[in-house]
């Protein structure tokens, strides 16, 4: 099957992981993008295990894995700093990942 020029909107963790999945397979892609490519934000972003698997699949965790904080789980506590709950959102041990953290500027 033969493809043209694949437009991609927004350049979001999903259409990027798009984006290296159609270079892989030699279709080409454009990204289209509101923002200009040199805006830094101090903001991270949470990857969950499905976004890493993902990322596993176009070598781009490999890559990655290193510039990053891992954690496991995340709490819930009361005004009174008591714990109410916890959560866990990876576990390399369990899942084969622990949950990351990366700067949208790392990525």
């Amino acid at each position: 099957m033969h493809f043209g020029t694949v437009a991609i909107i927004g350049a979001g963790l999903s259409s990027l992981s798009l984006a290296l999945f159609l270079k892989q397979h030699n279709i080409q892609r454009t990204i289209y993008e509101l923002r200009s490519p040199n805006v830094t934000t101090a903001s991270a972003l949470m990857l969950s295990l499905n976004a890493l698997r993902s990322w596993d699949a176009v070598g781009l965790y490999g890559r990655i894995k290193m510039e990053r904080w891992h954690f496991r789980a995340g709490s819930f506590r009361n005004s009174q700093h008591e714990l109410i709950d916890s959560y866990e959102f990876g576990n390399v041990d369990k899942y084969g990942y622990d949950c990351l953290r990366v700067y949208r500027q790392v990525i």
